[in-house]
């Protein structure tokens, strides 16, 4: 009876100290981790559904947040400035945003995957040619709204390059072409660049 004891005692020490050390294996895995930054790079946009159109190069630039509660997924959030638009009739039409996406990130290795949505502010519309500028604001909706899908490499810890395609949803149109019914919604293509602090 004393060994049967004696026995089950060691057993219940053994089982309690793997249980302990897989926990602790388990813990030390992966700890979630919140990670903040800069980045910014170029806009190649344009507008859909305008004739004798072509692409608009512009600038976007800000900060960005991610939260990663597990190796091979986390999400996101970014507080941008983008300067979109679409060059038509000789004629450069710039749409400048206050554009807040968010994401989901799927993890492998050095690559991530995102994939979400996004919302605008639009602040100011302008038209130019030459050294000749317009405000056009009032000829744009206000808002924009949209999906996005990107990829982002990290070739260094605390620095990546990505690749993103913005989808606009919303008809951005406010009598800005002669047909006031005409559907025109924003189309950009992202190449950025960052730094994590």
């Amino acid at each position: 009876m004393k060994a049967l004891f004696t026995l089950l005692f060691l057993a219940s020490f053994s089982l309690q100290h793997t249980i302990a050390q897989t926990s602790k294996a388990i813990a030390e895995t992966w700890v979630p981790v919140q990670k903040a930054g800069v980045k910014g790079g170029v806009n190649v946009a344009s507008v859909s559904n305008l004739a004798n159109s072509s692409a608009f190069l512009g600038l976007h630039g800000g900060f960005f947040g991610e939260i990663r509660p597990r190796e091979a997924f986390g999400y996101g959030g970014e507080v941008m400035f983008s300067k979109q638009g679409v060059t038509a009739s000789n004629l450069d039409f710039s749409l400048n945003y206050l554009s807040v996406p968010v994401f989901l990130n799927l993890y492998h290795g050095k690559v991530t995957f995102q994939g979400g949505g996004y919302g605008a502010l639009l602040f100011m519309a302008t038209a130019k040619m030459g050294q000749d500028k317009k405000d056009i604001t009032d000829n744009f909706q206000t808002t924009d709204y949209g999906l996005l899908v990107g990829l982002r490499f990290r070739p260094l810890d605390k620095t990546f390059i990505g690749l993103r395609f913005n989808l606009g949803l919303q008809n951005i149109n406010n009598n800005f072409t002669k047909n006031s019914a005409a559907v025109l919604r924003n189309r950009n293509i992202q190449v950025s660049a960052g730094y994590q602090f």
